[in-house]
């Protein structure tokens, strides 16, 4: 979601329990150049407990960035949430680049990796052109 905060704008993950209580949020830290004009980056790796469970968010490109994968982990994050959206076509194979660079965080960390993309149900969305690709790894 896009955050309001003050004068600045953030693309934020929230984790939210089963009472629609917000308890917890992760700020993209690696904004992209294309997304500086609605978006700055946050600078905090927090690591939440989801019923026991230490988790990390890295939303979209974070994963690209070992060091931003780090700092939770060595925060105690057991899994490592990476939400993202983007599509998937023949001129650009997201799907190849981010299992490798899940698999590798992954790894690094010996962390689980959970990812999701949004699925896009739209006339604009040409044909050779996909969203989705969700997947889970362990390290």
């Amino acid at each position: 979601m896009l955050e309001q905060a003050q004068t600045h704008r953030y693309n934020t993950q929230v984790l939210v329990t089963p009472n629609s209580e917000c308890f917890g949020r992760y700020r993209k830290i690696q904004v992209a150049a294309r997304e500086a004009w609605f978006s700055q980056p946050g600078n905090d790796c927090p690591v939440f407990d989801v019923a026991g469970i230490p988790i990390g968010i890295l939303i979209c490109r974070d994963k690209s960035f070992p060091e931003i994968a780090r700092m939770p982990a060595l925060n105690g994050a057991f899994v490592l949430l990476n939400p993202y959206s983007t599509l998937e076509s023949p001129s650009h194979p997201f799907r190849d680049w981010s299992l490798k660079l899940c698999t590798a965080r992954a790894m690094e960390n010996g962390c689980y990796i959970i990812v999701n993309n949004n699925v896009v149900a739209s006339e604009a969305v040409q044909s050779r052109q996909q969203a989705g690709y969700s997947f889970a790894l362990d390290p």
